[in-house]
């Protein structure tokens, strides 16, 4: 499952689509807080080790959360598939696993909270559209924990 031949370059010119120069968009005032908050956590970090919080969610083996789709050093890996009511993504790091439906199914009521959230797909000719609602707020994309409010489109 993985094609690393000692290369760490992905070949990618960006995951980002919007905004159209690719660029990943600066953090509000709140983000920044909340990244300053992260700081220190895990294994990289500086903070001592006393309890679990001390350790990141991805030290603890539990999730990289939705990001867990961008390319990191190794364990890159995904499996697809698809039934004829989901999409099912597994990611080869921390063996996350998203089900997505594609049956039109109502949402989850908005005080249930997941790491990875809760995901709709539909298709717009070829292409699946993946939109992803009622996260926790413990993952993160680069280091700065989501917002409940996270609204994903994919």
């Amino acid at each position: 499952m993985r094609n690393e031949f000692g290369v760490r370059t992905f070949g990618y010119t960006s995951f980002i689509v919007e905004p159209a120069d690719g660029r990943m968009p600066g953090l509000t005032p709140l983000g920044l807080a909340r990244r300053k908050a992260q700081a220190g956590v895990g294994t990289f970090g500086s903070r001592p080790f006393n309890g679990f919080d001390d350790f990141s969610l991805y030290d603890r083996c539990i999730t990289r959360g939705v990001g867990g789709v961008f390319p990191v050093l190794y364990g890159n890996g995904l499996l697809i598939a698809q039934t004829p009511n989901e999409v099912v993504i597994s990611y080869e790091m921390v063996h996350d696993t998203r089900v997505i439906p594609l049956d039109g199914r109502a949402r989850l009521g908005r005080d249930i909270k997941h790491y990875m959230g809760d995901s709709r797909g539909r298709f717009e000719g070829d292409t699946l559209i993946v939109e992803t609602h009622n996260f926790n707020d413990k993952p993160g994309f680069a280091g700065v924990p989501y917002s409940d409010g996270l609204k994903l489109t994919e």
